[in-house]
């Protein structure tokens, strides 16, 4: 048995039952941890649970009766339900808590509203004609084509005509018969 130099509280164990053995005790002998083994695990009892709390630990931190209590132990469950700090993790157990009724039955409202608007129309069914398939060309070969029959003919006719008392007639007919050919 362990004896703490600090000690944690006034409240100690002072009737211990058979298969109860004191594991940690106050500078006056009385027990303050106690153990029980049972099967491969055992049960801990610790007077004062303010070693384990957030605060405890922060501020007055008791190793050596954490060290004793813990032992060599790799998985270790704490039982605070006698205490009241117990409670069932979820988002409905959340809202209950922080009074969240109203809110959840607005955005039930709001939900049912929206499906309501977007399953039903008071305008007619607006049919739209089905558009045939163009298969074959894409984006470059589309832009090409253009430039062959819109806007080639009208550089050529404009060129044309704004050289044609510069430019001997055999090179106009020439440029003529080249744009011909690329169309």
């Amino acid at each position: 048995m362990k004896t703490l130099s600090k000690r944690p509280d006034h409240f100690v164990l002072t009737e211990l039952g058979s298969g109860w053995k004191a594991i940690a005790n106050d500078g006056k002998g009385r027990a303050i941890a106690a153990e029980q083994r049972r099967g491969a695990g055992s049960i801990v009892i610790v007077t004062d649970p303010y070693a384990f709390s957030n605060e405890g630990l922060l501020q007055h931190r008791n190793t050596e009766l954490l060290a004793v209590v813990l032992g060599s132990n790799t998985k270790v469950i704490f039982d605070g339900h006698h205490l009241g700090l117990s409670g069932s993790q979820g988002v409905i157990s959340l809202a209950r808590r922080y009074r969240l009724h109203g809110f959840a039955g607005s955005l039930l409202l709001l939900a049912t509203l929206f499906v309501w608007r977007n399953s039903s129309s008071y305008l007619p069914a607006i049919t739209t004609p089905t558009l045939d398939e163009v298969s074959g060309r894409d984006t470059a070969a589309g832009f090409t084509s253009l430039l062959r029959r819109a806007i080639l003919p009208v550089c050529v006719a404009e060129w044309k005509r704004s050289m044609q008392a510069r430019t001997p007639q055999h090179e106009l007919e020439r440029v003529e018969s080249v744009a011909m050919e690329i169309r």
